[in-house]
């Protein structure tokens, strides 16, 4: 029981973090939506950024070995969650109305 009830935790835990990248595309798209810098651009920074990740990542691996991957994931995760929150305080509210049918 102690097993399973410590498996759903992490799988929990794990579904709340795999929302992380598109949470960050549809702010990426938010914030560019009205600036002269288009997505593309921000896309690539993106992709810079989950290479360096996945370089930490086997880094860690390579030192701790498998189990260190949940905490690396966690905590990564954790502090997106918390840029998030934080730049959703600052960043100012769209005022237009959007149709159903429009992307994000």
């Amino acid at each position: 029981a102690q097993s399973v009830s410590k498996l759903m935790k992490w799988r929990i835990m794990r579904s709340a973090a795999t929302a992380a990248s598109p949470a960050l595309d549809a702010l990426v798209l938010r914030l560019v939506e009205k600036s002269s810098e288009g997505y593309g651009p921000q896309r690539l920074w993106g992709s810079v950024a989950w290479g360096l990740s996945s370089l930490c990542a086997g880094a860690i691996l390579d030192r701790f070995g498998e189990g260190a991957i949940f905490g690396y994931t966690y905590v990564t995760s954790g502090v997106l969650l918390a840029f998030f929150l934080a730049l959703r305080r600052v960043l100012p509210r769209s005022s237009t109305k959007r149709s159903n049918d429009e992307f994000p």
